[in-house]
């Protein structure tokens, strides 16, 4: 599952280079940073597990060496040309305020934290981490990128093994099968 995942990332990110001005095409000033974020549960996993595949994903594939390398003499991150970034993230919304996400990869979504009587929830209920940070990525690129095509804005990809009957990929499967023709695209697996 992260394998097809981390493949899609990467194939995301190719598409964004092959524009000369990305950001014009997605409708964004020329100066504006560009995200694609691999998050996991913690910041050790977002970087060790999730970024760190993506990395050496990219390091083997020749066009990322010759046509469109990034400065591998930064560890955390990974910056390319047309103010293009790669960044690990843990399931935070906040982190990622005012950035112009256009793909990220949410890993292992369903052990992401579930709280009961939660400060962090409006009405003092549950708090459910996992469908906090995706709803708030989903409102995210959307409104950032109304209208553009959805193979150049990215994808959201989910991944994660079963946990119980009502963790959040079975949730979110459950719903999608549910759905009526609302012009949102999701591909399960």
């Amino acid at each position: 599952k992260a394998t097809r995942a981390t493949i899609i990332a990467a194939y995301n990110l190719y598409v964004l280079s092959c524009y000369l001005n990305p950001q014009e095409r997605l409708g964004l000033m020329p100066n504006s940073s560009l995200y694609i974020v691999m998050m996991n549960k913690t910041e050790a996993l977002a970087k060790r597990v999730t970024y760190a595949k993506f990395r050496k994903l990219i390091e083997r594939i020749p066009y990322f060496q010759k046509e469109f390398p990034f400065d591998k003499s930064l560890e955390s991150e990974m910056r390319f040309a047309n103010s293009i970034y790669v960044i690990p993230s843990v399931p935070n919304n906040d982190n990622l305020l005012g950035m112009d996400v256009v793909s990220c990869l949410i890993d292992e979504i369903n052990f992401y934290d579930y709280v009961q009587h939660s400060k962090r929830a409006d009405d003092g209920g549950a708090y459910d981490q996992g469908t906090d940070v995706y709803h708030g990525l989903v409102t995210r690129i959307k409104s950032r990128f109304e209208g553009i095509s959805a193979n150049l804005r990215g994808c959201l990809s989910v991944v994660s093994s079963f946990k119980h009957s009502e963790d959040f990929t079975t949730r979110r499967i459950k719903e999608v099968e549910q759905m009526q023709n609302d012009g949102e695209e999701v591909y399960t697996y």
